[in-house]
This record gives structure tokens, sequence and C-alpha cells, in this order.
């Protein structure tokens, strides 16, 4: 099948067009067999086997950063007005600012302050701040038991991040709160 999707990845996807793609699949069988790269009863054989699909909506294991691609499939949605189905489904290459490596640490990091064990959750996003990429978002614990990504989606009082940095201040220095902002 693999062979057959670089002609046309939207118009011969197995998810969208199951007969066009099978169609594909036997026209590309018989060429390999023309052409001597297998044998007929290879080539019968694999007309016969059926395709493992796998719903692309379903599979995060491997996947670096399931939220912040959440986060990116969204923005093409909702600010640049791309058809949803072609931004799941179709041949777009988007290129981004994650940090691979800095994901993966961000993910650490996160996996370590908020034990297995607890109901509590958190998000973490690392934005560089020369230019405003983002390099890492982490939504919450764990993707595969909640899509819900609290970086981007969780409704946060304004400046709650900064009442520790002010509390600590205001304990060190023994000014009243308000002259500390």
């Amino acid at each position: 099948m693999l062979a057959a999707i670089p002609k046309g990845p939207t118009y011969y996807s197995p998810f969208l067009e199951p007969e066009r793609a099978e169609s594909r699949q036997r026209t590309v069988l018989a060429a390999m067999e023309e052409t001597g790269m297998i044998t007929g009863a290879q080539r019968e054989e694999a007309e016969q086997e059926a395709l493992p699909l796998v719903d692309s909506a379903t599979v995060t294991d491997g996947r670096t950063g399931p939220f912040f691609q959440d986060y990116v499939r969204q923005l093409l949605v909702d600010e640049y007005e791309l058809d949803p189905q072609l931004v799941e489904e179709g041949g777009l290459q988007i290129y981004t600012t994650l940090d691979p490596v800095l994901q993966e640490k961000a993910e650490n990091q996160l996996a370590i302050e908020l034990p297995a064990d607890t109901e509590i959750q958190g998000s973490l996003v690392s934005i560089d701040p020369r230019s405003g990429a983002v390099k890492a978002m982490v939504g919450g614990k764990n993707y595969e038991q909640s899509a819900f990504n609290r970086a981007t989606q969780a409704m946060r009082l304004q400046g709650l991040p900064l009442n520790p940095f002010c509390t600590m201040r205001l304990l060190r220095t023994g000014l009243p709160q308000p002259l500390l902002l």
C-alpha cells in the first residue's frame, strides 16, 4: 500500500477512499509482478491480505509532543482556516519550532513533579524568549488518559503563577505587597 500513497495521499487514502486504495494496491502489485520484484503467488497473497489500518487519532506511542501536535492542528484549522479533513488526512508538510530534546526533558520533569499516583495535573510550556517560539509543550501527565491540553485549554486566573514569587519577595524584604508590584 505504501507504494501507492505518494501518487495521491488523500485520493488513495484507505481511510477516506478504501475502494480506491484497494484498486491502487492491485495496480501497484501487478506492476511489481511485471518488473519481477515479486512473483505471481506473492502478488495474489498480498491482494488477499487485509490492510491493518490504525486510526491516526489513537496513535500516541512514540509520538513526540502529542499535546503540541494537537495544538498545531487546531491552529491550522482555526487561524489558517484549513479544512480539518485536509489537516488530518492530507499530505501537508508542517514545520514547527518544537525541540524534541527539550520536549522529552519537559515530559520527564512533569512526570517527576507530578507522580502518577496523584490526581493533580499540570502543564509546562517552554518558550524561546528571543523569538517567542514554543520549544516544548506538555499539556498534562498522560496524553493517553486525557488529551485535554491544560497549557492551552485550561481556564486560569491571570497572574496566578506570579503569586509565589511576589509572596517570596514579600517574606524576604518585609515590604508591603502592593509596593512590590
